[in-house]
């Protein structure tokens, strides 16, 4: 069973620690967020920070911050491990190393990178110490790594694994109980950005994580590879409402992107940066490029770039587990197919379920909006007996009518106000020299003498 030493835990507070785990808020004296020890949308977990308790109204557990961490799965013990000895003391001999670096800084590490990560060079261990604690983290071996860069991988129960950037490459090591594959590197670190943010940027490695923090987004974590988890996201879920994704330019990177989106469903706003093509961040960054390519899309731009149908684009969309979110994502989809929403919202409810169906807007609602996007705000004065008067004495408008839809008024306009009017409305609006509002109350009067 994983261990979290008492020490630490008395360090924090319950909403640092709870906020790794869920996403919170303020809800008056206490904050509210979802349970991470059950699936829910709706808000039922709350913590009150001045008593330091939590509780879920959903599943019915609650306690004090040692009750959360044990509910996790975690042992709280009293003596400090001697893996965080050994950490300090390679931390140390980089720090002295002012060699070395001065050649991490031109690779875009830099020294406080060193400090913030404490990152440090794998050297002979401390006095008095053996090699035992380093073969339970997966080190056998630790004298074939002298030399080599360590980073040291933090969670909330302290230091549980390692990366080794050895000549072949960067290898992990790790505990028995912790999985590399199903966490963020750089999570403690980014935790207090990301809250304050309410995003979080997701990169690939190490030196792209570096690089994000030297150019200023210190709300970034590194899943150390494409191949998102279940894990990965059910953290992701409960983090914070807007998920960037920075994978690398390659076909990798944006295949790995599109897994994501397709395998699973995701709850907050996800949007993705889409780097030049064999560039990745670090490499942008040592350009002096990385900010500025820093342009994040939403999904629906980025599906459009990555040629999928209509469909193959609403599938997706349909994934999406909040409402909210896919329903912004719907008009996203809309605006950059060129396709009337209620024909996208339509196409995302066939594969969502009969539960989780959004709601599908009225042609009414979809010209209201376009005239209001436009700056154009339709007043309750426009319907009077005056205004209906006004504009059935419009020849021009009925003109309109019958250029547009090929039909002599008033013949058969029952049949084209219920189903072609307001859905045709908005590219009359963009066609014709004529005021849009008296167009629409002649298209309101229209339908009132039905």
């Amino acid at each position: 069973m994983p261990v979290i030493n008492r020490s630490d835990l008395d360090k924090r507070g319950i909403l640092e620690i709870v906020s790794e785990y869920t996403t919170l808020r303020p809800s008056g004296s206490e904050y509210s967020g979802l349970c991470p020890f059950h699936e829910e949308d709706t808000p039922s977990f709350f913590v009150n920070p001045e008593k330091e308790l939590w509780y879920c109204f959903g599943c019915n557990r609650g306690g004090t911050k040692e009750t959360f961490v044990k509910e996790i799965g975690y042992t709280v013990i009293s003596e400090d491990s001697p893996i965080e000895d050994i950490v300090n003391y390679w931390h140390r001999s980089l720090m002295a190393n002012r060699k070395l670096l001065s050649e991490l800084n031109t690779l875009g590490i830099t020294e406080e990178n060193v400090v913030d990560f404490n990152i440090g060079v794998i050297t002979e261990l401390p006095e008095g110490m053996d090699d035992s604690v380093l073969v339970d983290f997966g080190i056998a071996n630790y004298t074939k790594f002298v030399g080599f860069l360590v980073f040291p991988y933090y969670t909330l129960r302290g230091i549980k694994g390692f990366v080794i950037k050895t000549d072949s490459g960067y290898r992990n090591s790790k505990s028995s109980d912790f999985s590399v594959k199903d966490n963020f590197f750089g999570l403690p670190q980014a935790l207090k950005a990301i809250k304050k943010t309410n995003k979080v940027y997701v990169v690939e490695g190490i030196r792209d994580l570096m690089a994000m923090h030297n150019t200023g987004l210190t709300n970034s974590i590194a899943a150390l590879g494409v191949q998102i988890t279940p894990k990965q996201i059910y953290q992701l879920n409960r983090l914070c409402d807007r998920v960037i994704f920075v994978f690398d330019g390659d076909k990798a990177g944006r295949n790995g992107v599109m897994n994501v989106l397709k395998k699973y469903r995701l709850f907050p706003y996800v949007s993705v940066v889409l780097l030049p093509e064999d560039e990745d961040p670090n490499s942008l960054y040592l350009t002096n490029q990385l900010q500025d390519a820093i342009e994040p899309l939403s999904v629906s731009q980025f599906l459009y770039q990555e040629n999928l149908s209509l469909k193959q684009a609403a599938r997706i969309v349909a994934g999406f587990s909040s409402d909210v979110v896919a329903l912004d994502e719907a008009n996203n989809l809309a605006e950059v197919y060129n396709v009337p929403s209620d024909v996208v919202v339509k196409e995302i409810n066939r594969f969502r379920p009969q539960d989780k169906k959004l709601p599908e807007p009225s042609e009414e609602e979809m010209v209201l909006t376009y005239m209001m996007d436009k700056g154009i705000t339709p007043s309750p004065e426009l319907f009077t007996n005056e205004s209906i008067k006004h504009a059935l004495a419009h020849d021009d408008i009925v003109e309109i009518y019958k250029h547009t839809f090929n039909v002599s008024y008033p013949y058969n306009i029952k049949e084209i106000v219920e189903r072609y009017m307001y859905r045709s409305l908005a590219d009359i609006i963009r066609n014709a020299d004529f005021d849009p509002i008296e167009i629409l109350v002649a298209v309101s009067v229209l339908r009132k003498l039905l």
